[in-house]
């Protein structure tokens, strides 16, 4: 856990020389068989304006009485869990006063991390976006599997139920997740759309500001996982042609 912080603490000291310019985020995730001592490392860079303010924040876990459950920010319910573990956050705003941080990256207490990326999405994708108002943010999709998964594959499959039970707001985003065992690159589109393609283990993934993930085997469970119609959703967009294959 210890590799994992200090990874996310050279990347949050690192968005401090960002460009004032520069709008975006640049990621990666190295796995356990590509570096010298065995670690898997995640790392992101918060690519935002120069005077962006960065604050590191505790979070104890809690236990939950039976039927005790916790609300998304627009007021639907999660489902009930007997505890949530303690977290560290780290926040990225314009502001040092203001508590409502736009972009927290999260690693707990086991030493499962997650970060994401803007996307740049297909233009019809955009014109949606300003059209539908779904109901989890990026914040909730980044810290709600920090505080209730024990491994990097427990998150992907929590931001999984997330988006196919209630949509994204936005119109795409990336999220890496890891764990001291390996890594996930997780891509969402808005609504209820989403894939995650296991990190090699002998292999690093960088991610900034397009999407990466290109041929899908959802049978292949141990390295893909993803929403139940994503090829039927594919087809319906005219994206691709299973007769084809293109």
């Amino acid at each position: 856990m210890r590799r994992i912080i200090a990874a996310l603490l050279l990347a949050l000291c690192l968005s401090l020389l960002a460009s004032s310019l520069t709008l975006a985020c640049t990621s990666f995730i190295a796995g356990k068989k590509a570096t010298a001592d065995g670690s898997v490392i995640s790392a992101h860079n918060e690519d935002l304006r120069a005077d962006t303010c960065q604050r590191v924040e505790v979070f104890p876990g809690k236990t939950f009485k039976e039927g005790e459950v916790e609300y998304l920010g627009s007021g639907e319910a999660l489902p009930w869990v007997k505890e949530k573990y303690k977290i560290i956050q780290f926040n990225s705003g314009f502001n040092p006063l203001d508590y409502n941080y736009d972009n927290p990256n999260c690693v707990n207490e086991f030493g499962v991390s997650s970060w994401d990326n803007a996307m740049t999405p297909r233009k019809e994708l955009i014109e949606i976006e300003s059209k539908n108002r779904n109901l989890v943010d990026s914040k909730e999709l980044k810290r709600i599997p920090i505080e209730r998964a024990k491994t990097a594959r427990e998150a992907v499959q929590i931001l999984g139920w997330l988006v196919d039970t209630f949509g994204m707001i936005r119109a795409g985003l990336c999220y890496g997740f890891a764990d001291p065992n390996e890594g996930w690159i997780v891509e969402v589109t808005q609504g209820k759309h989403w894939v995650a393609q296991r990190v090699p283990d002998d292999m690093v993934v960088m991610r900034s500001n397009c999407y990466r993930i290109g041929e899908v085997d959802l049978t292949d469970t141990k390295n893909f996982l993803g929403s139940p119609d994503l090829i039927d959703y594919a087809v319906q967009q005219g994206w691709w042609d299973p007769d084809s294959g293109v």
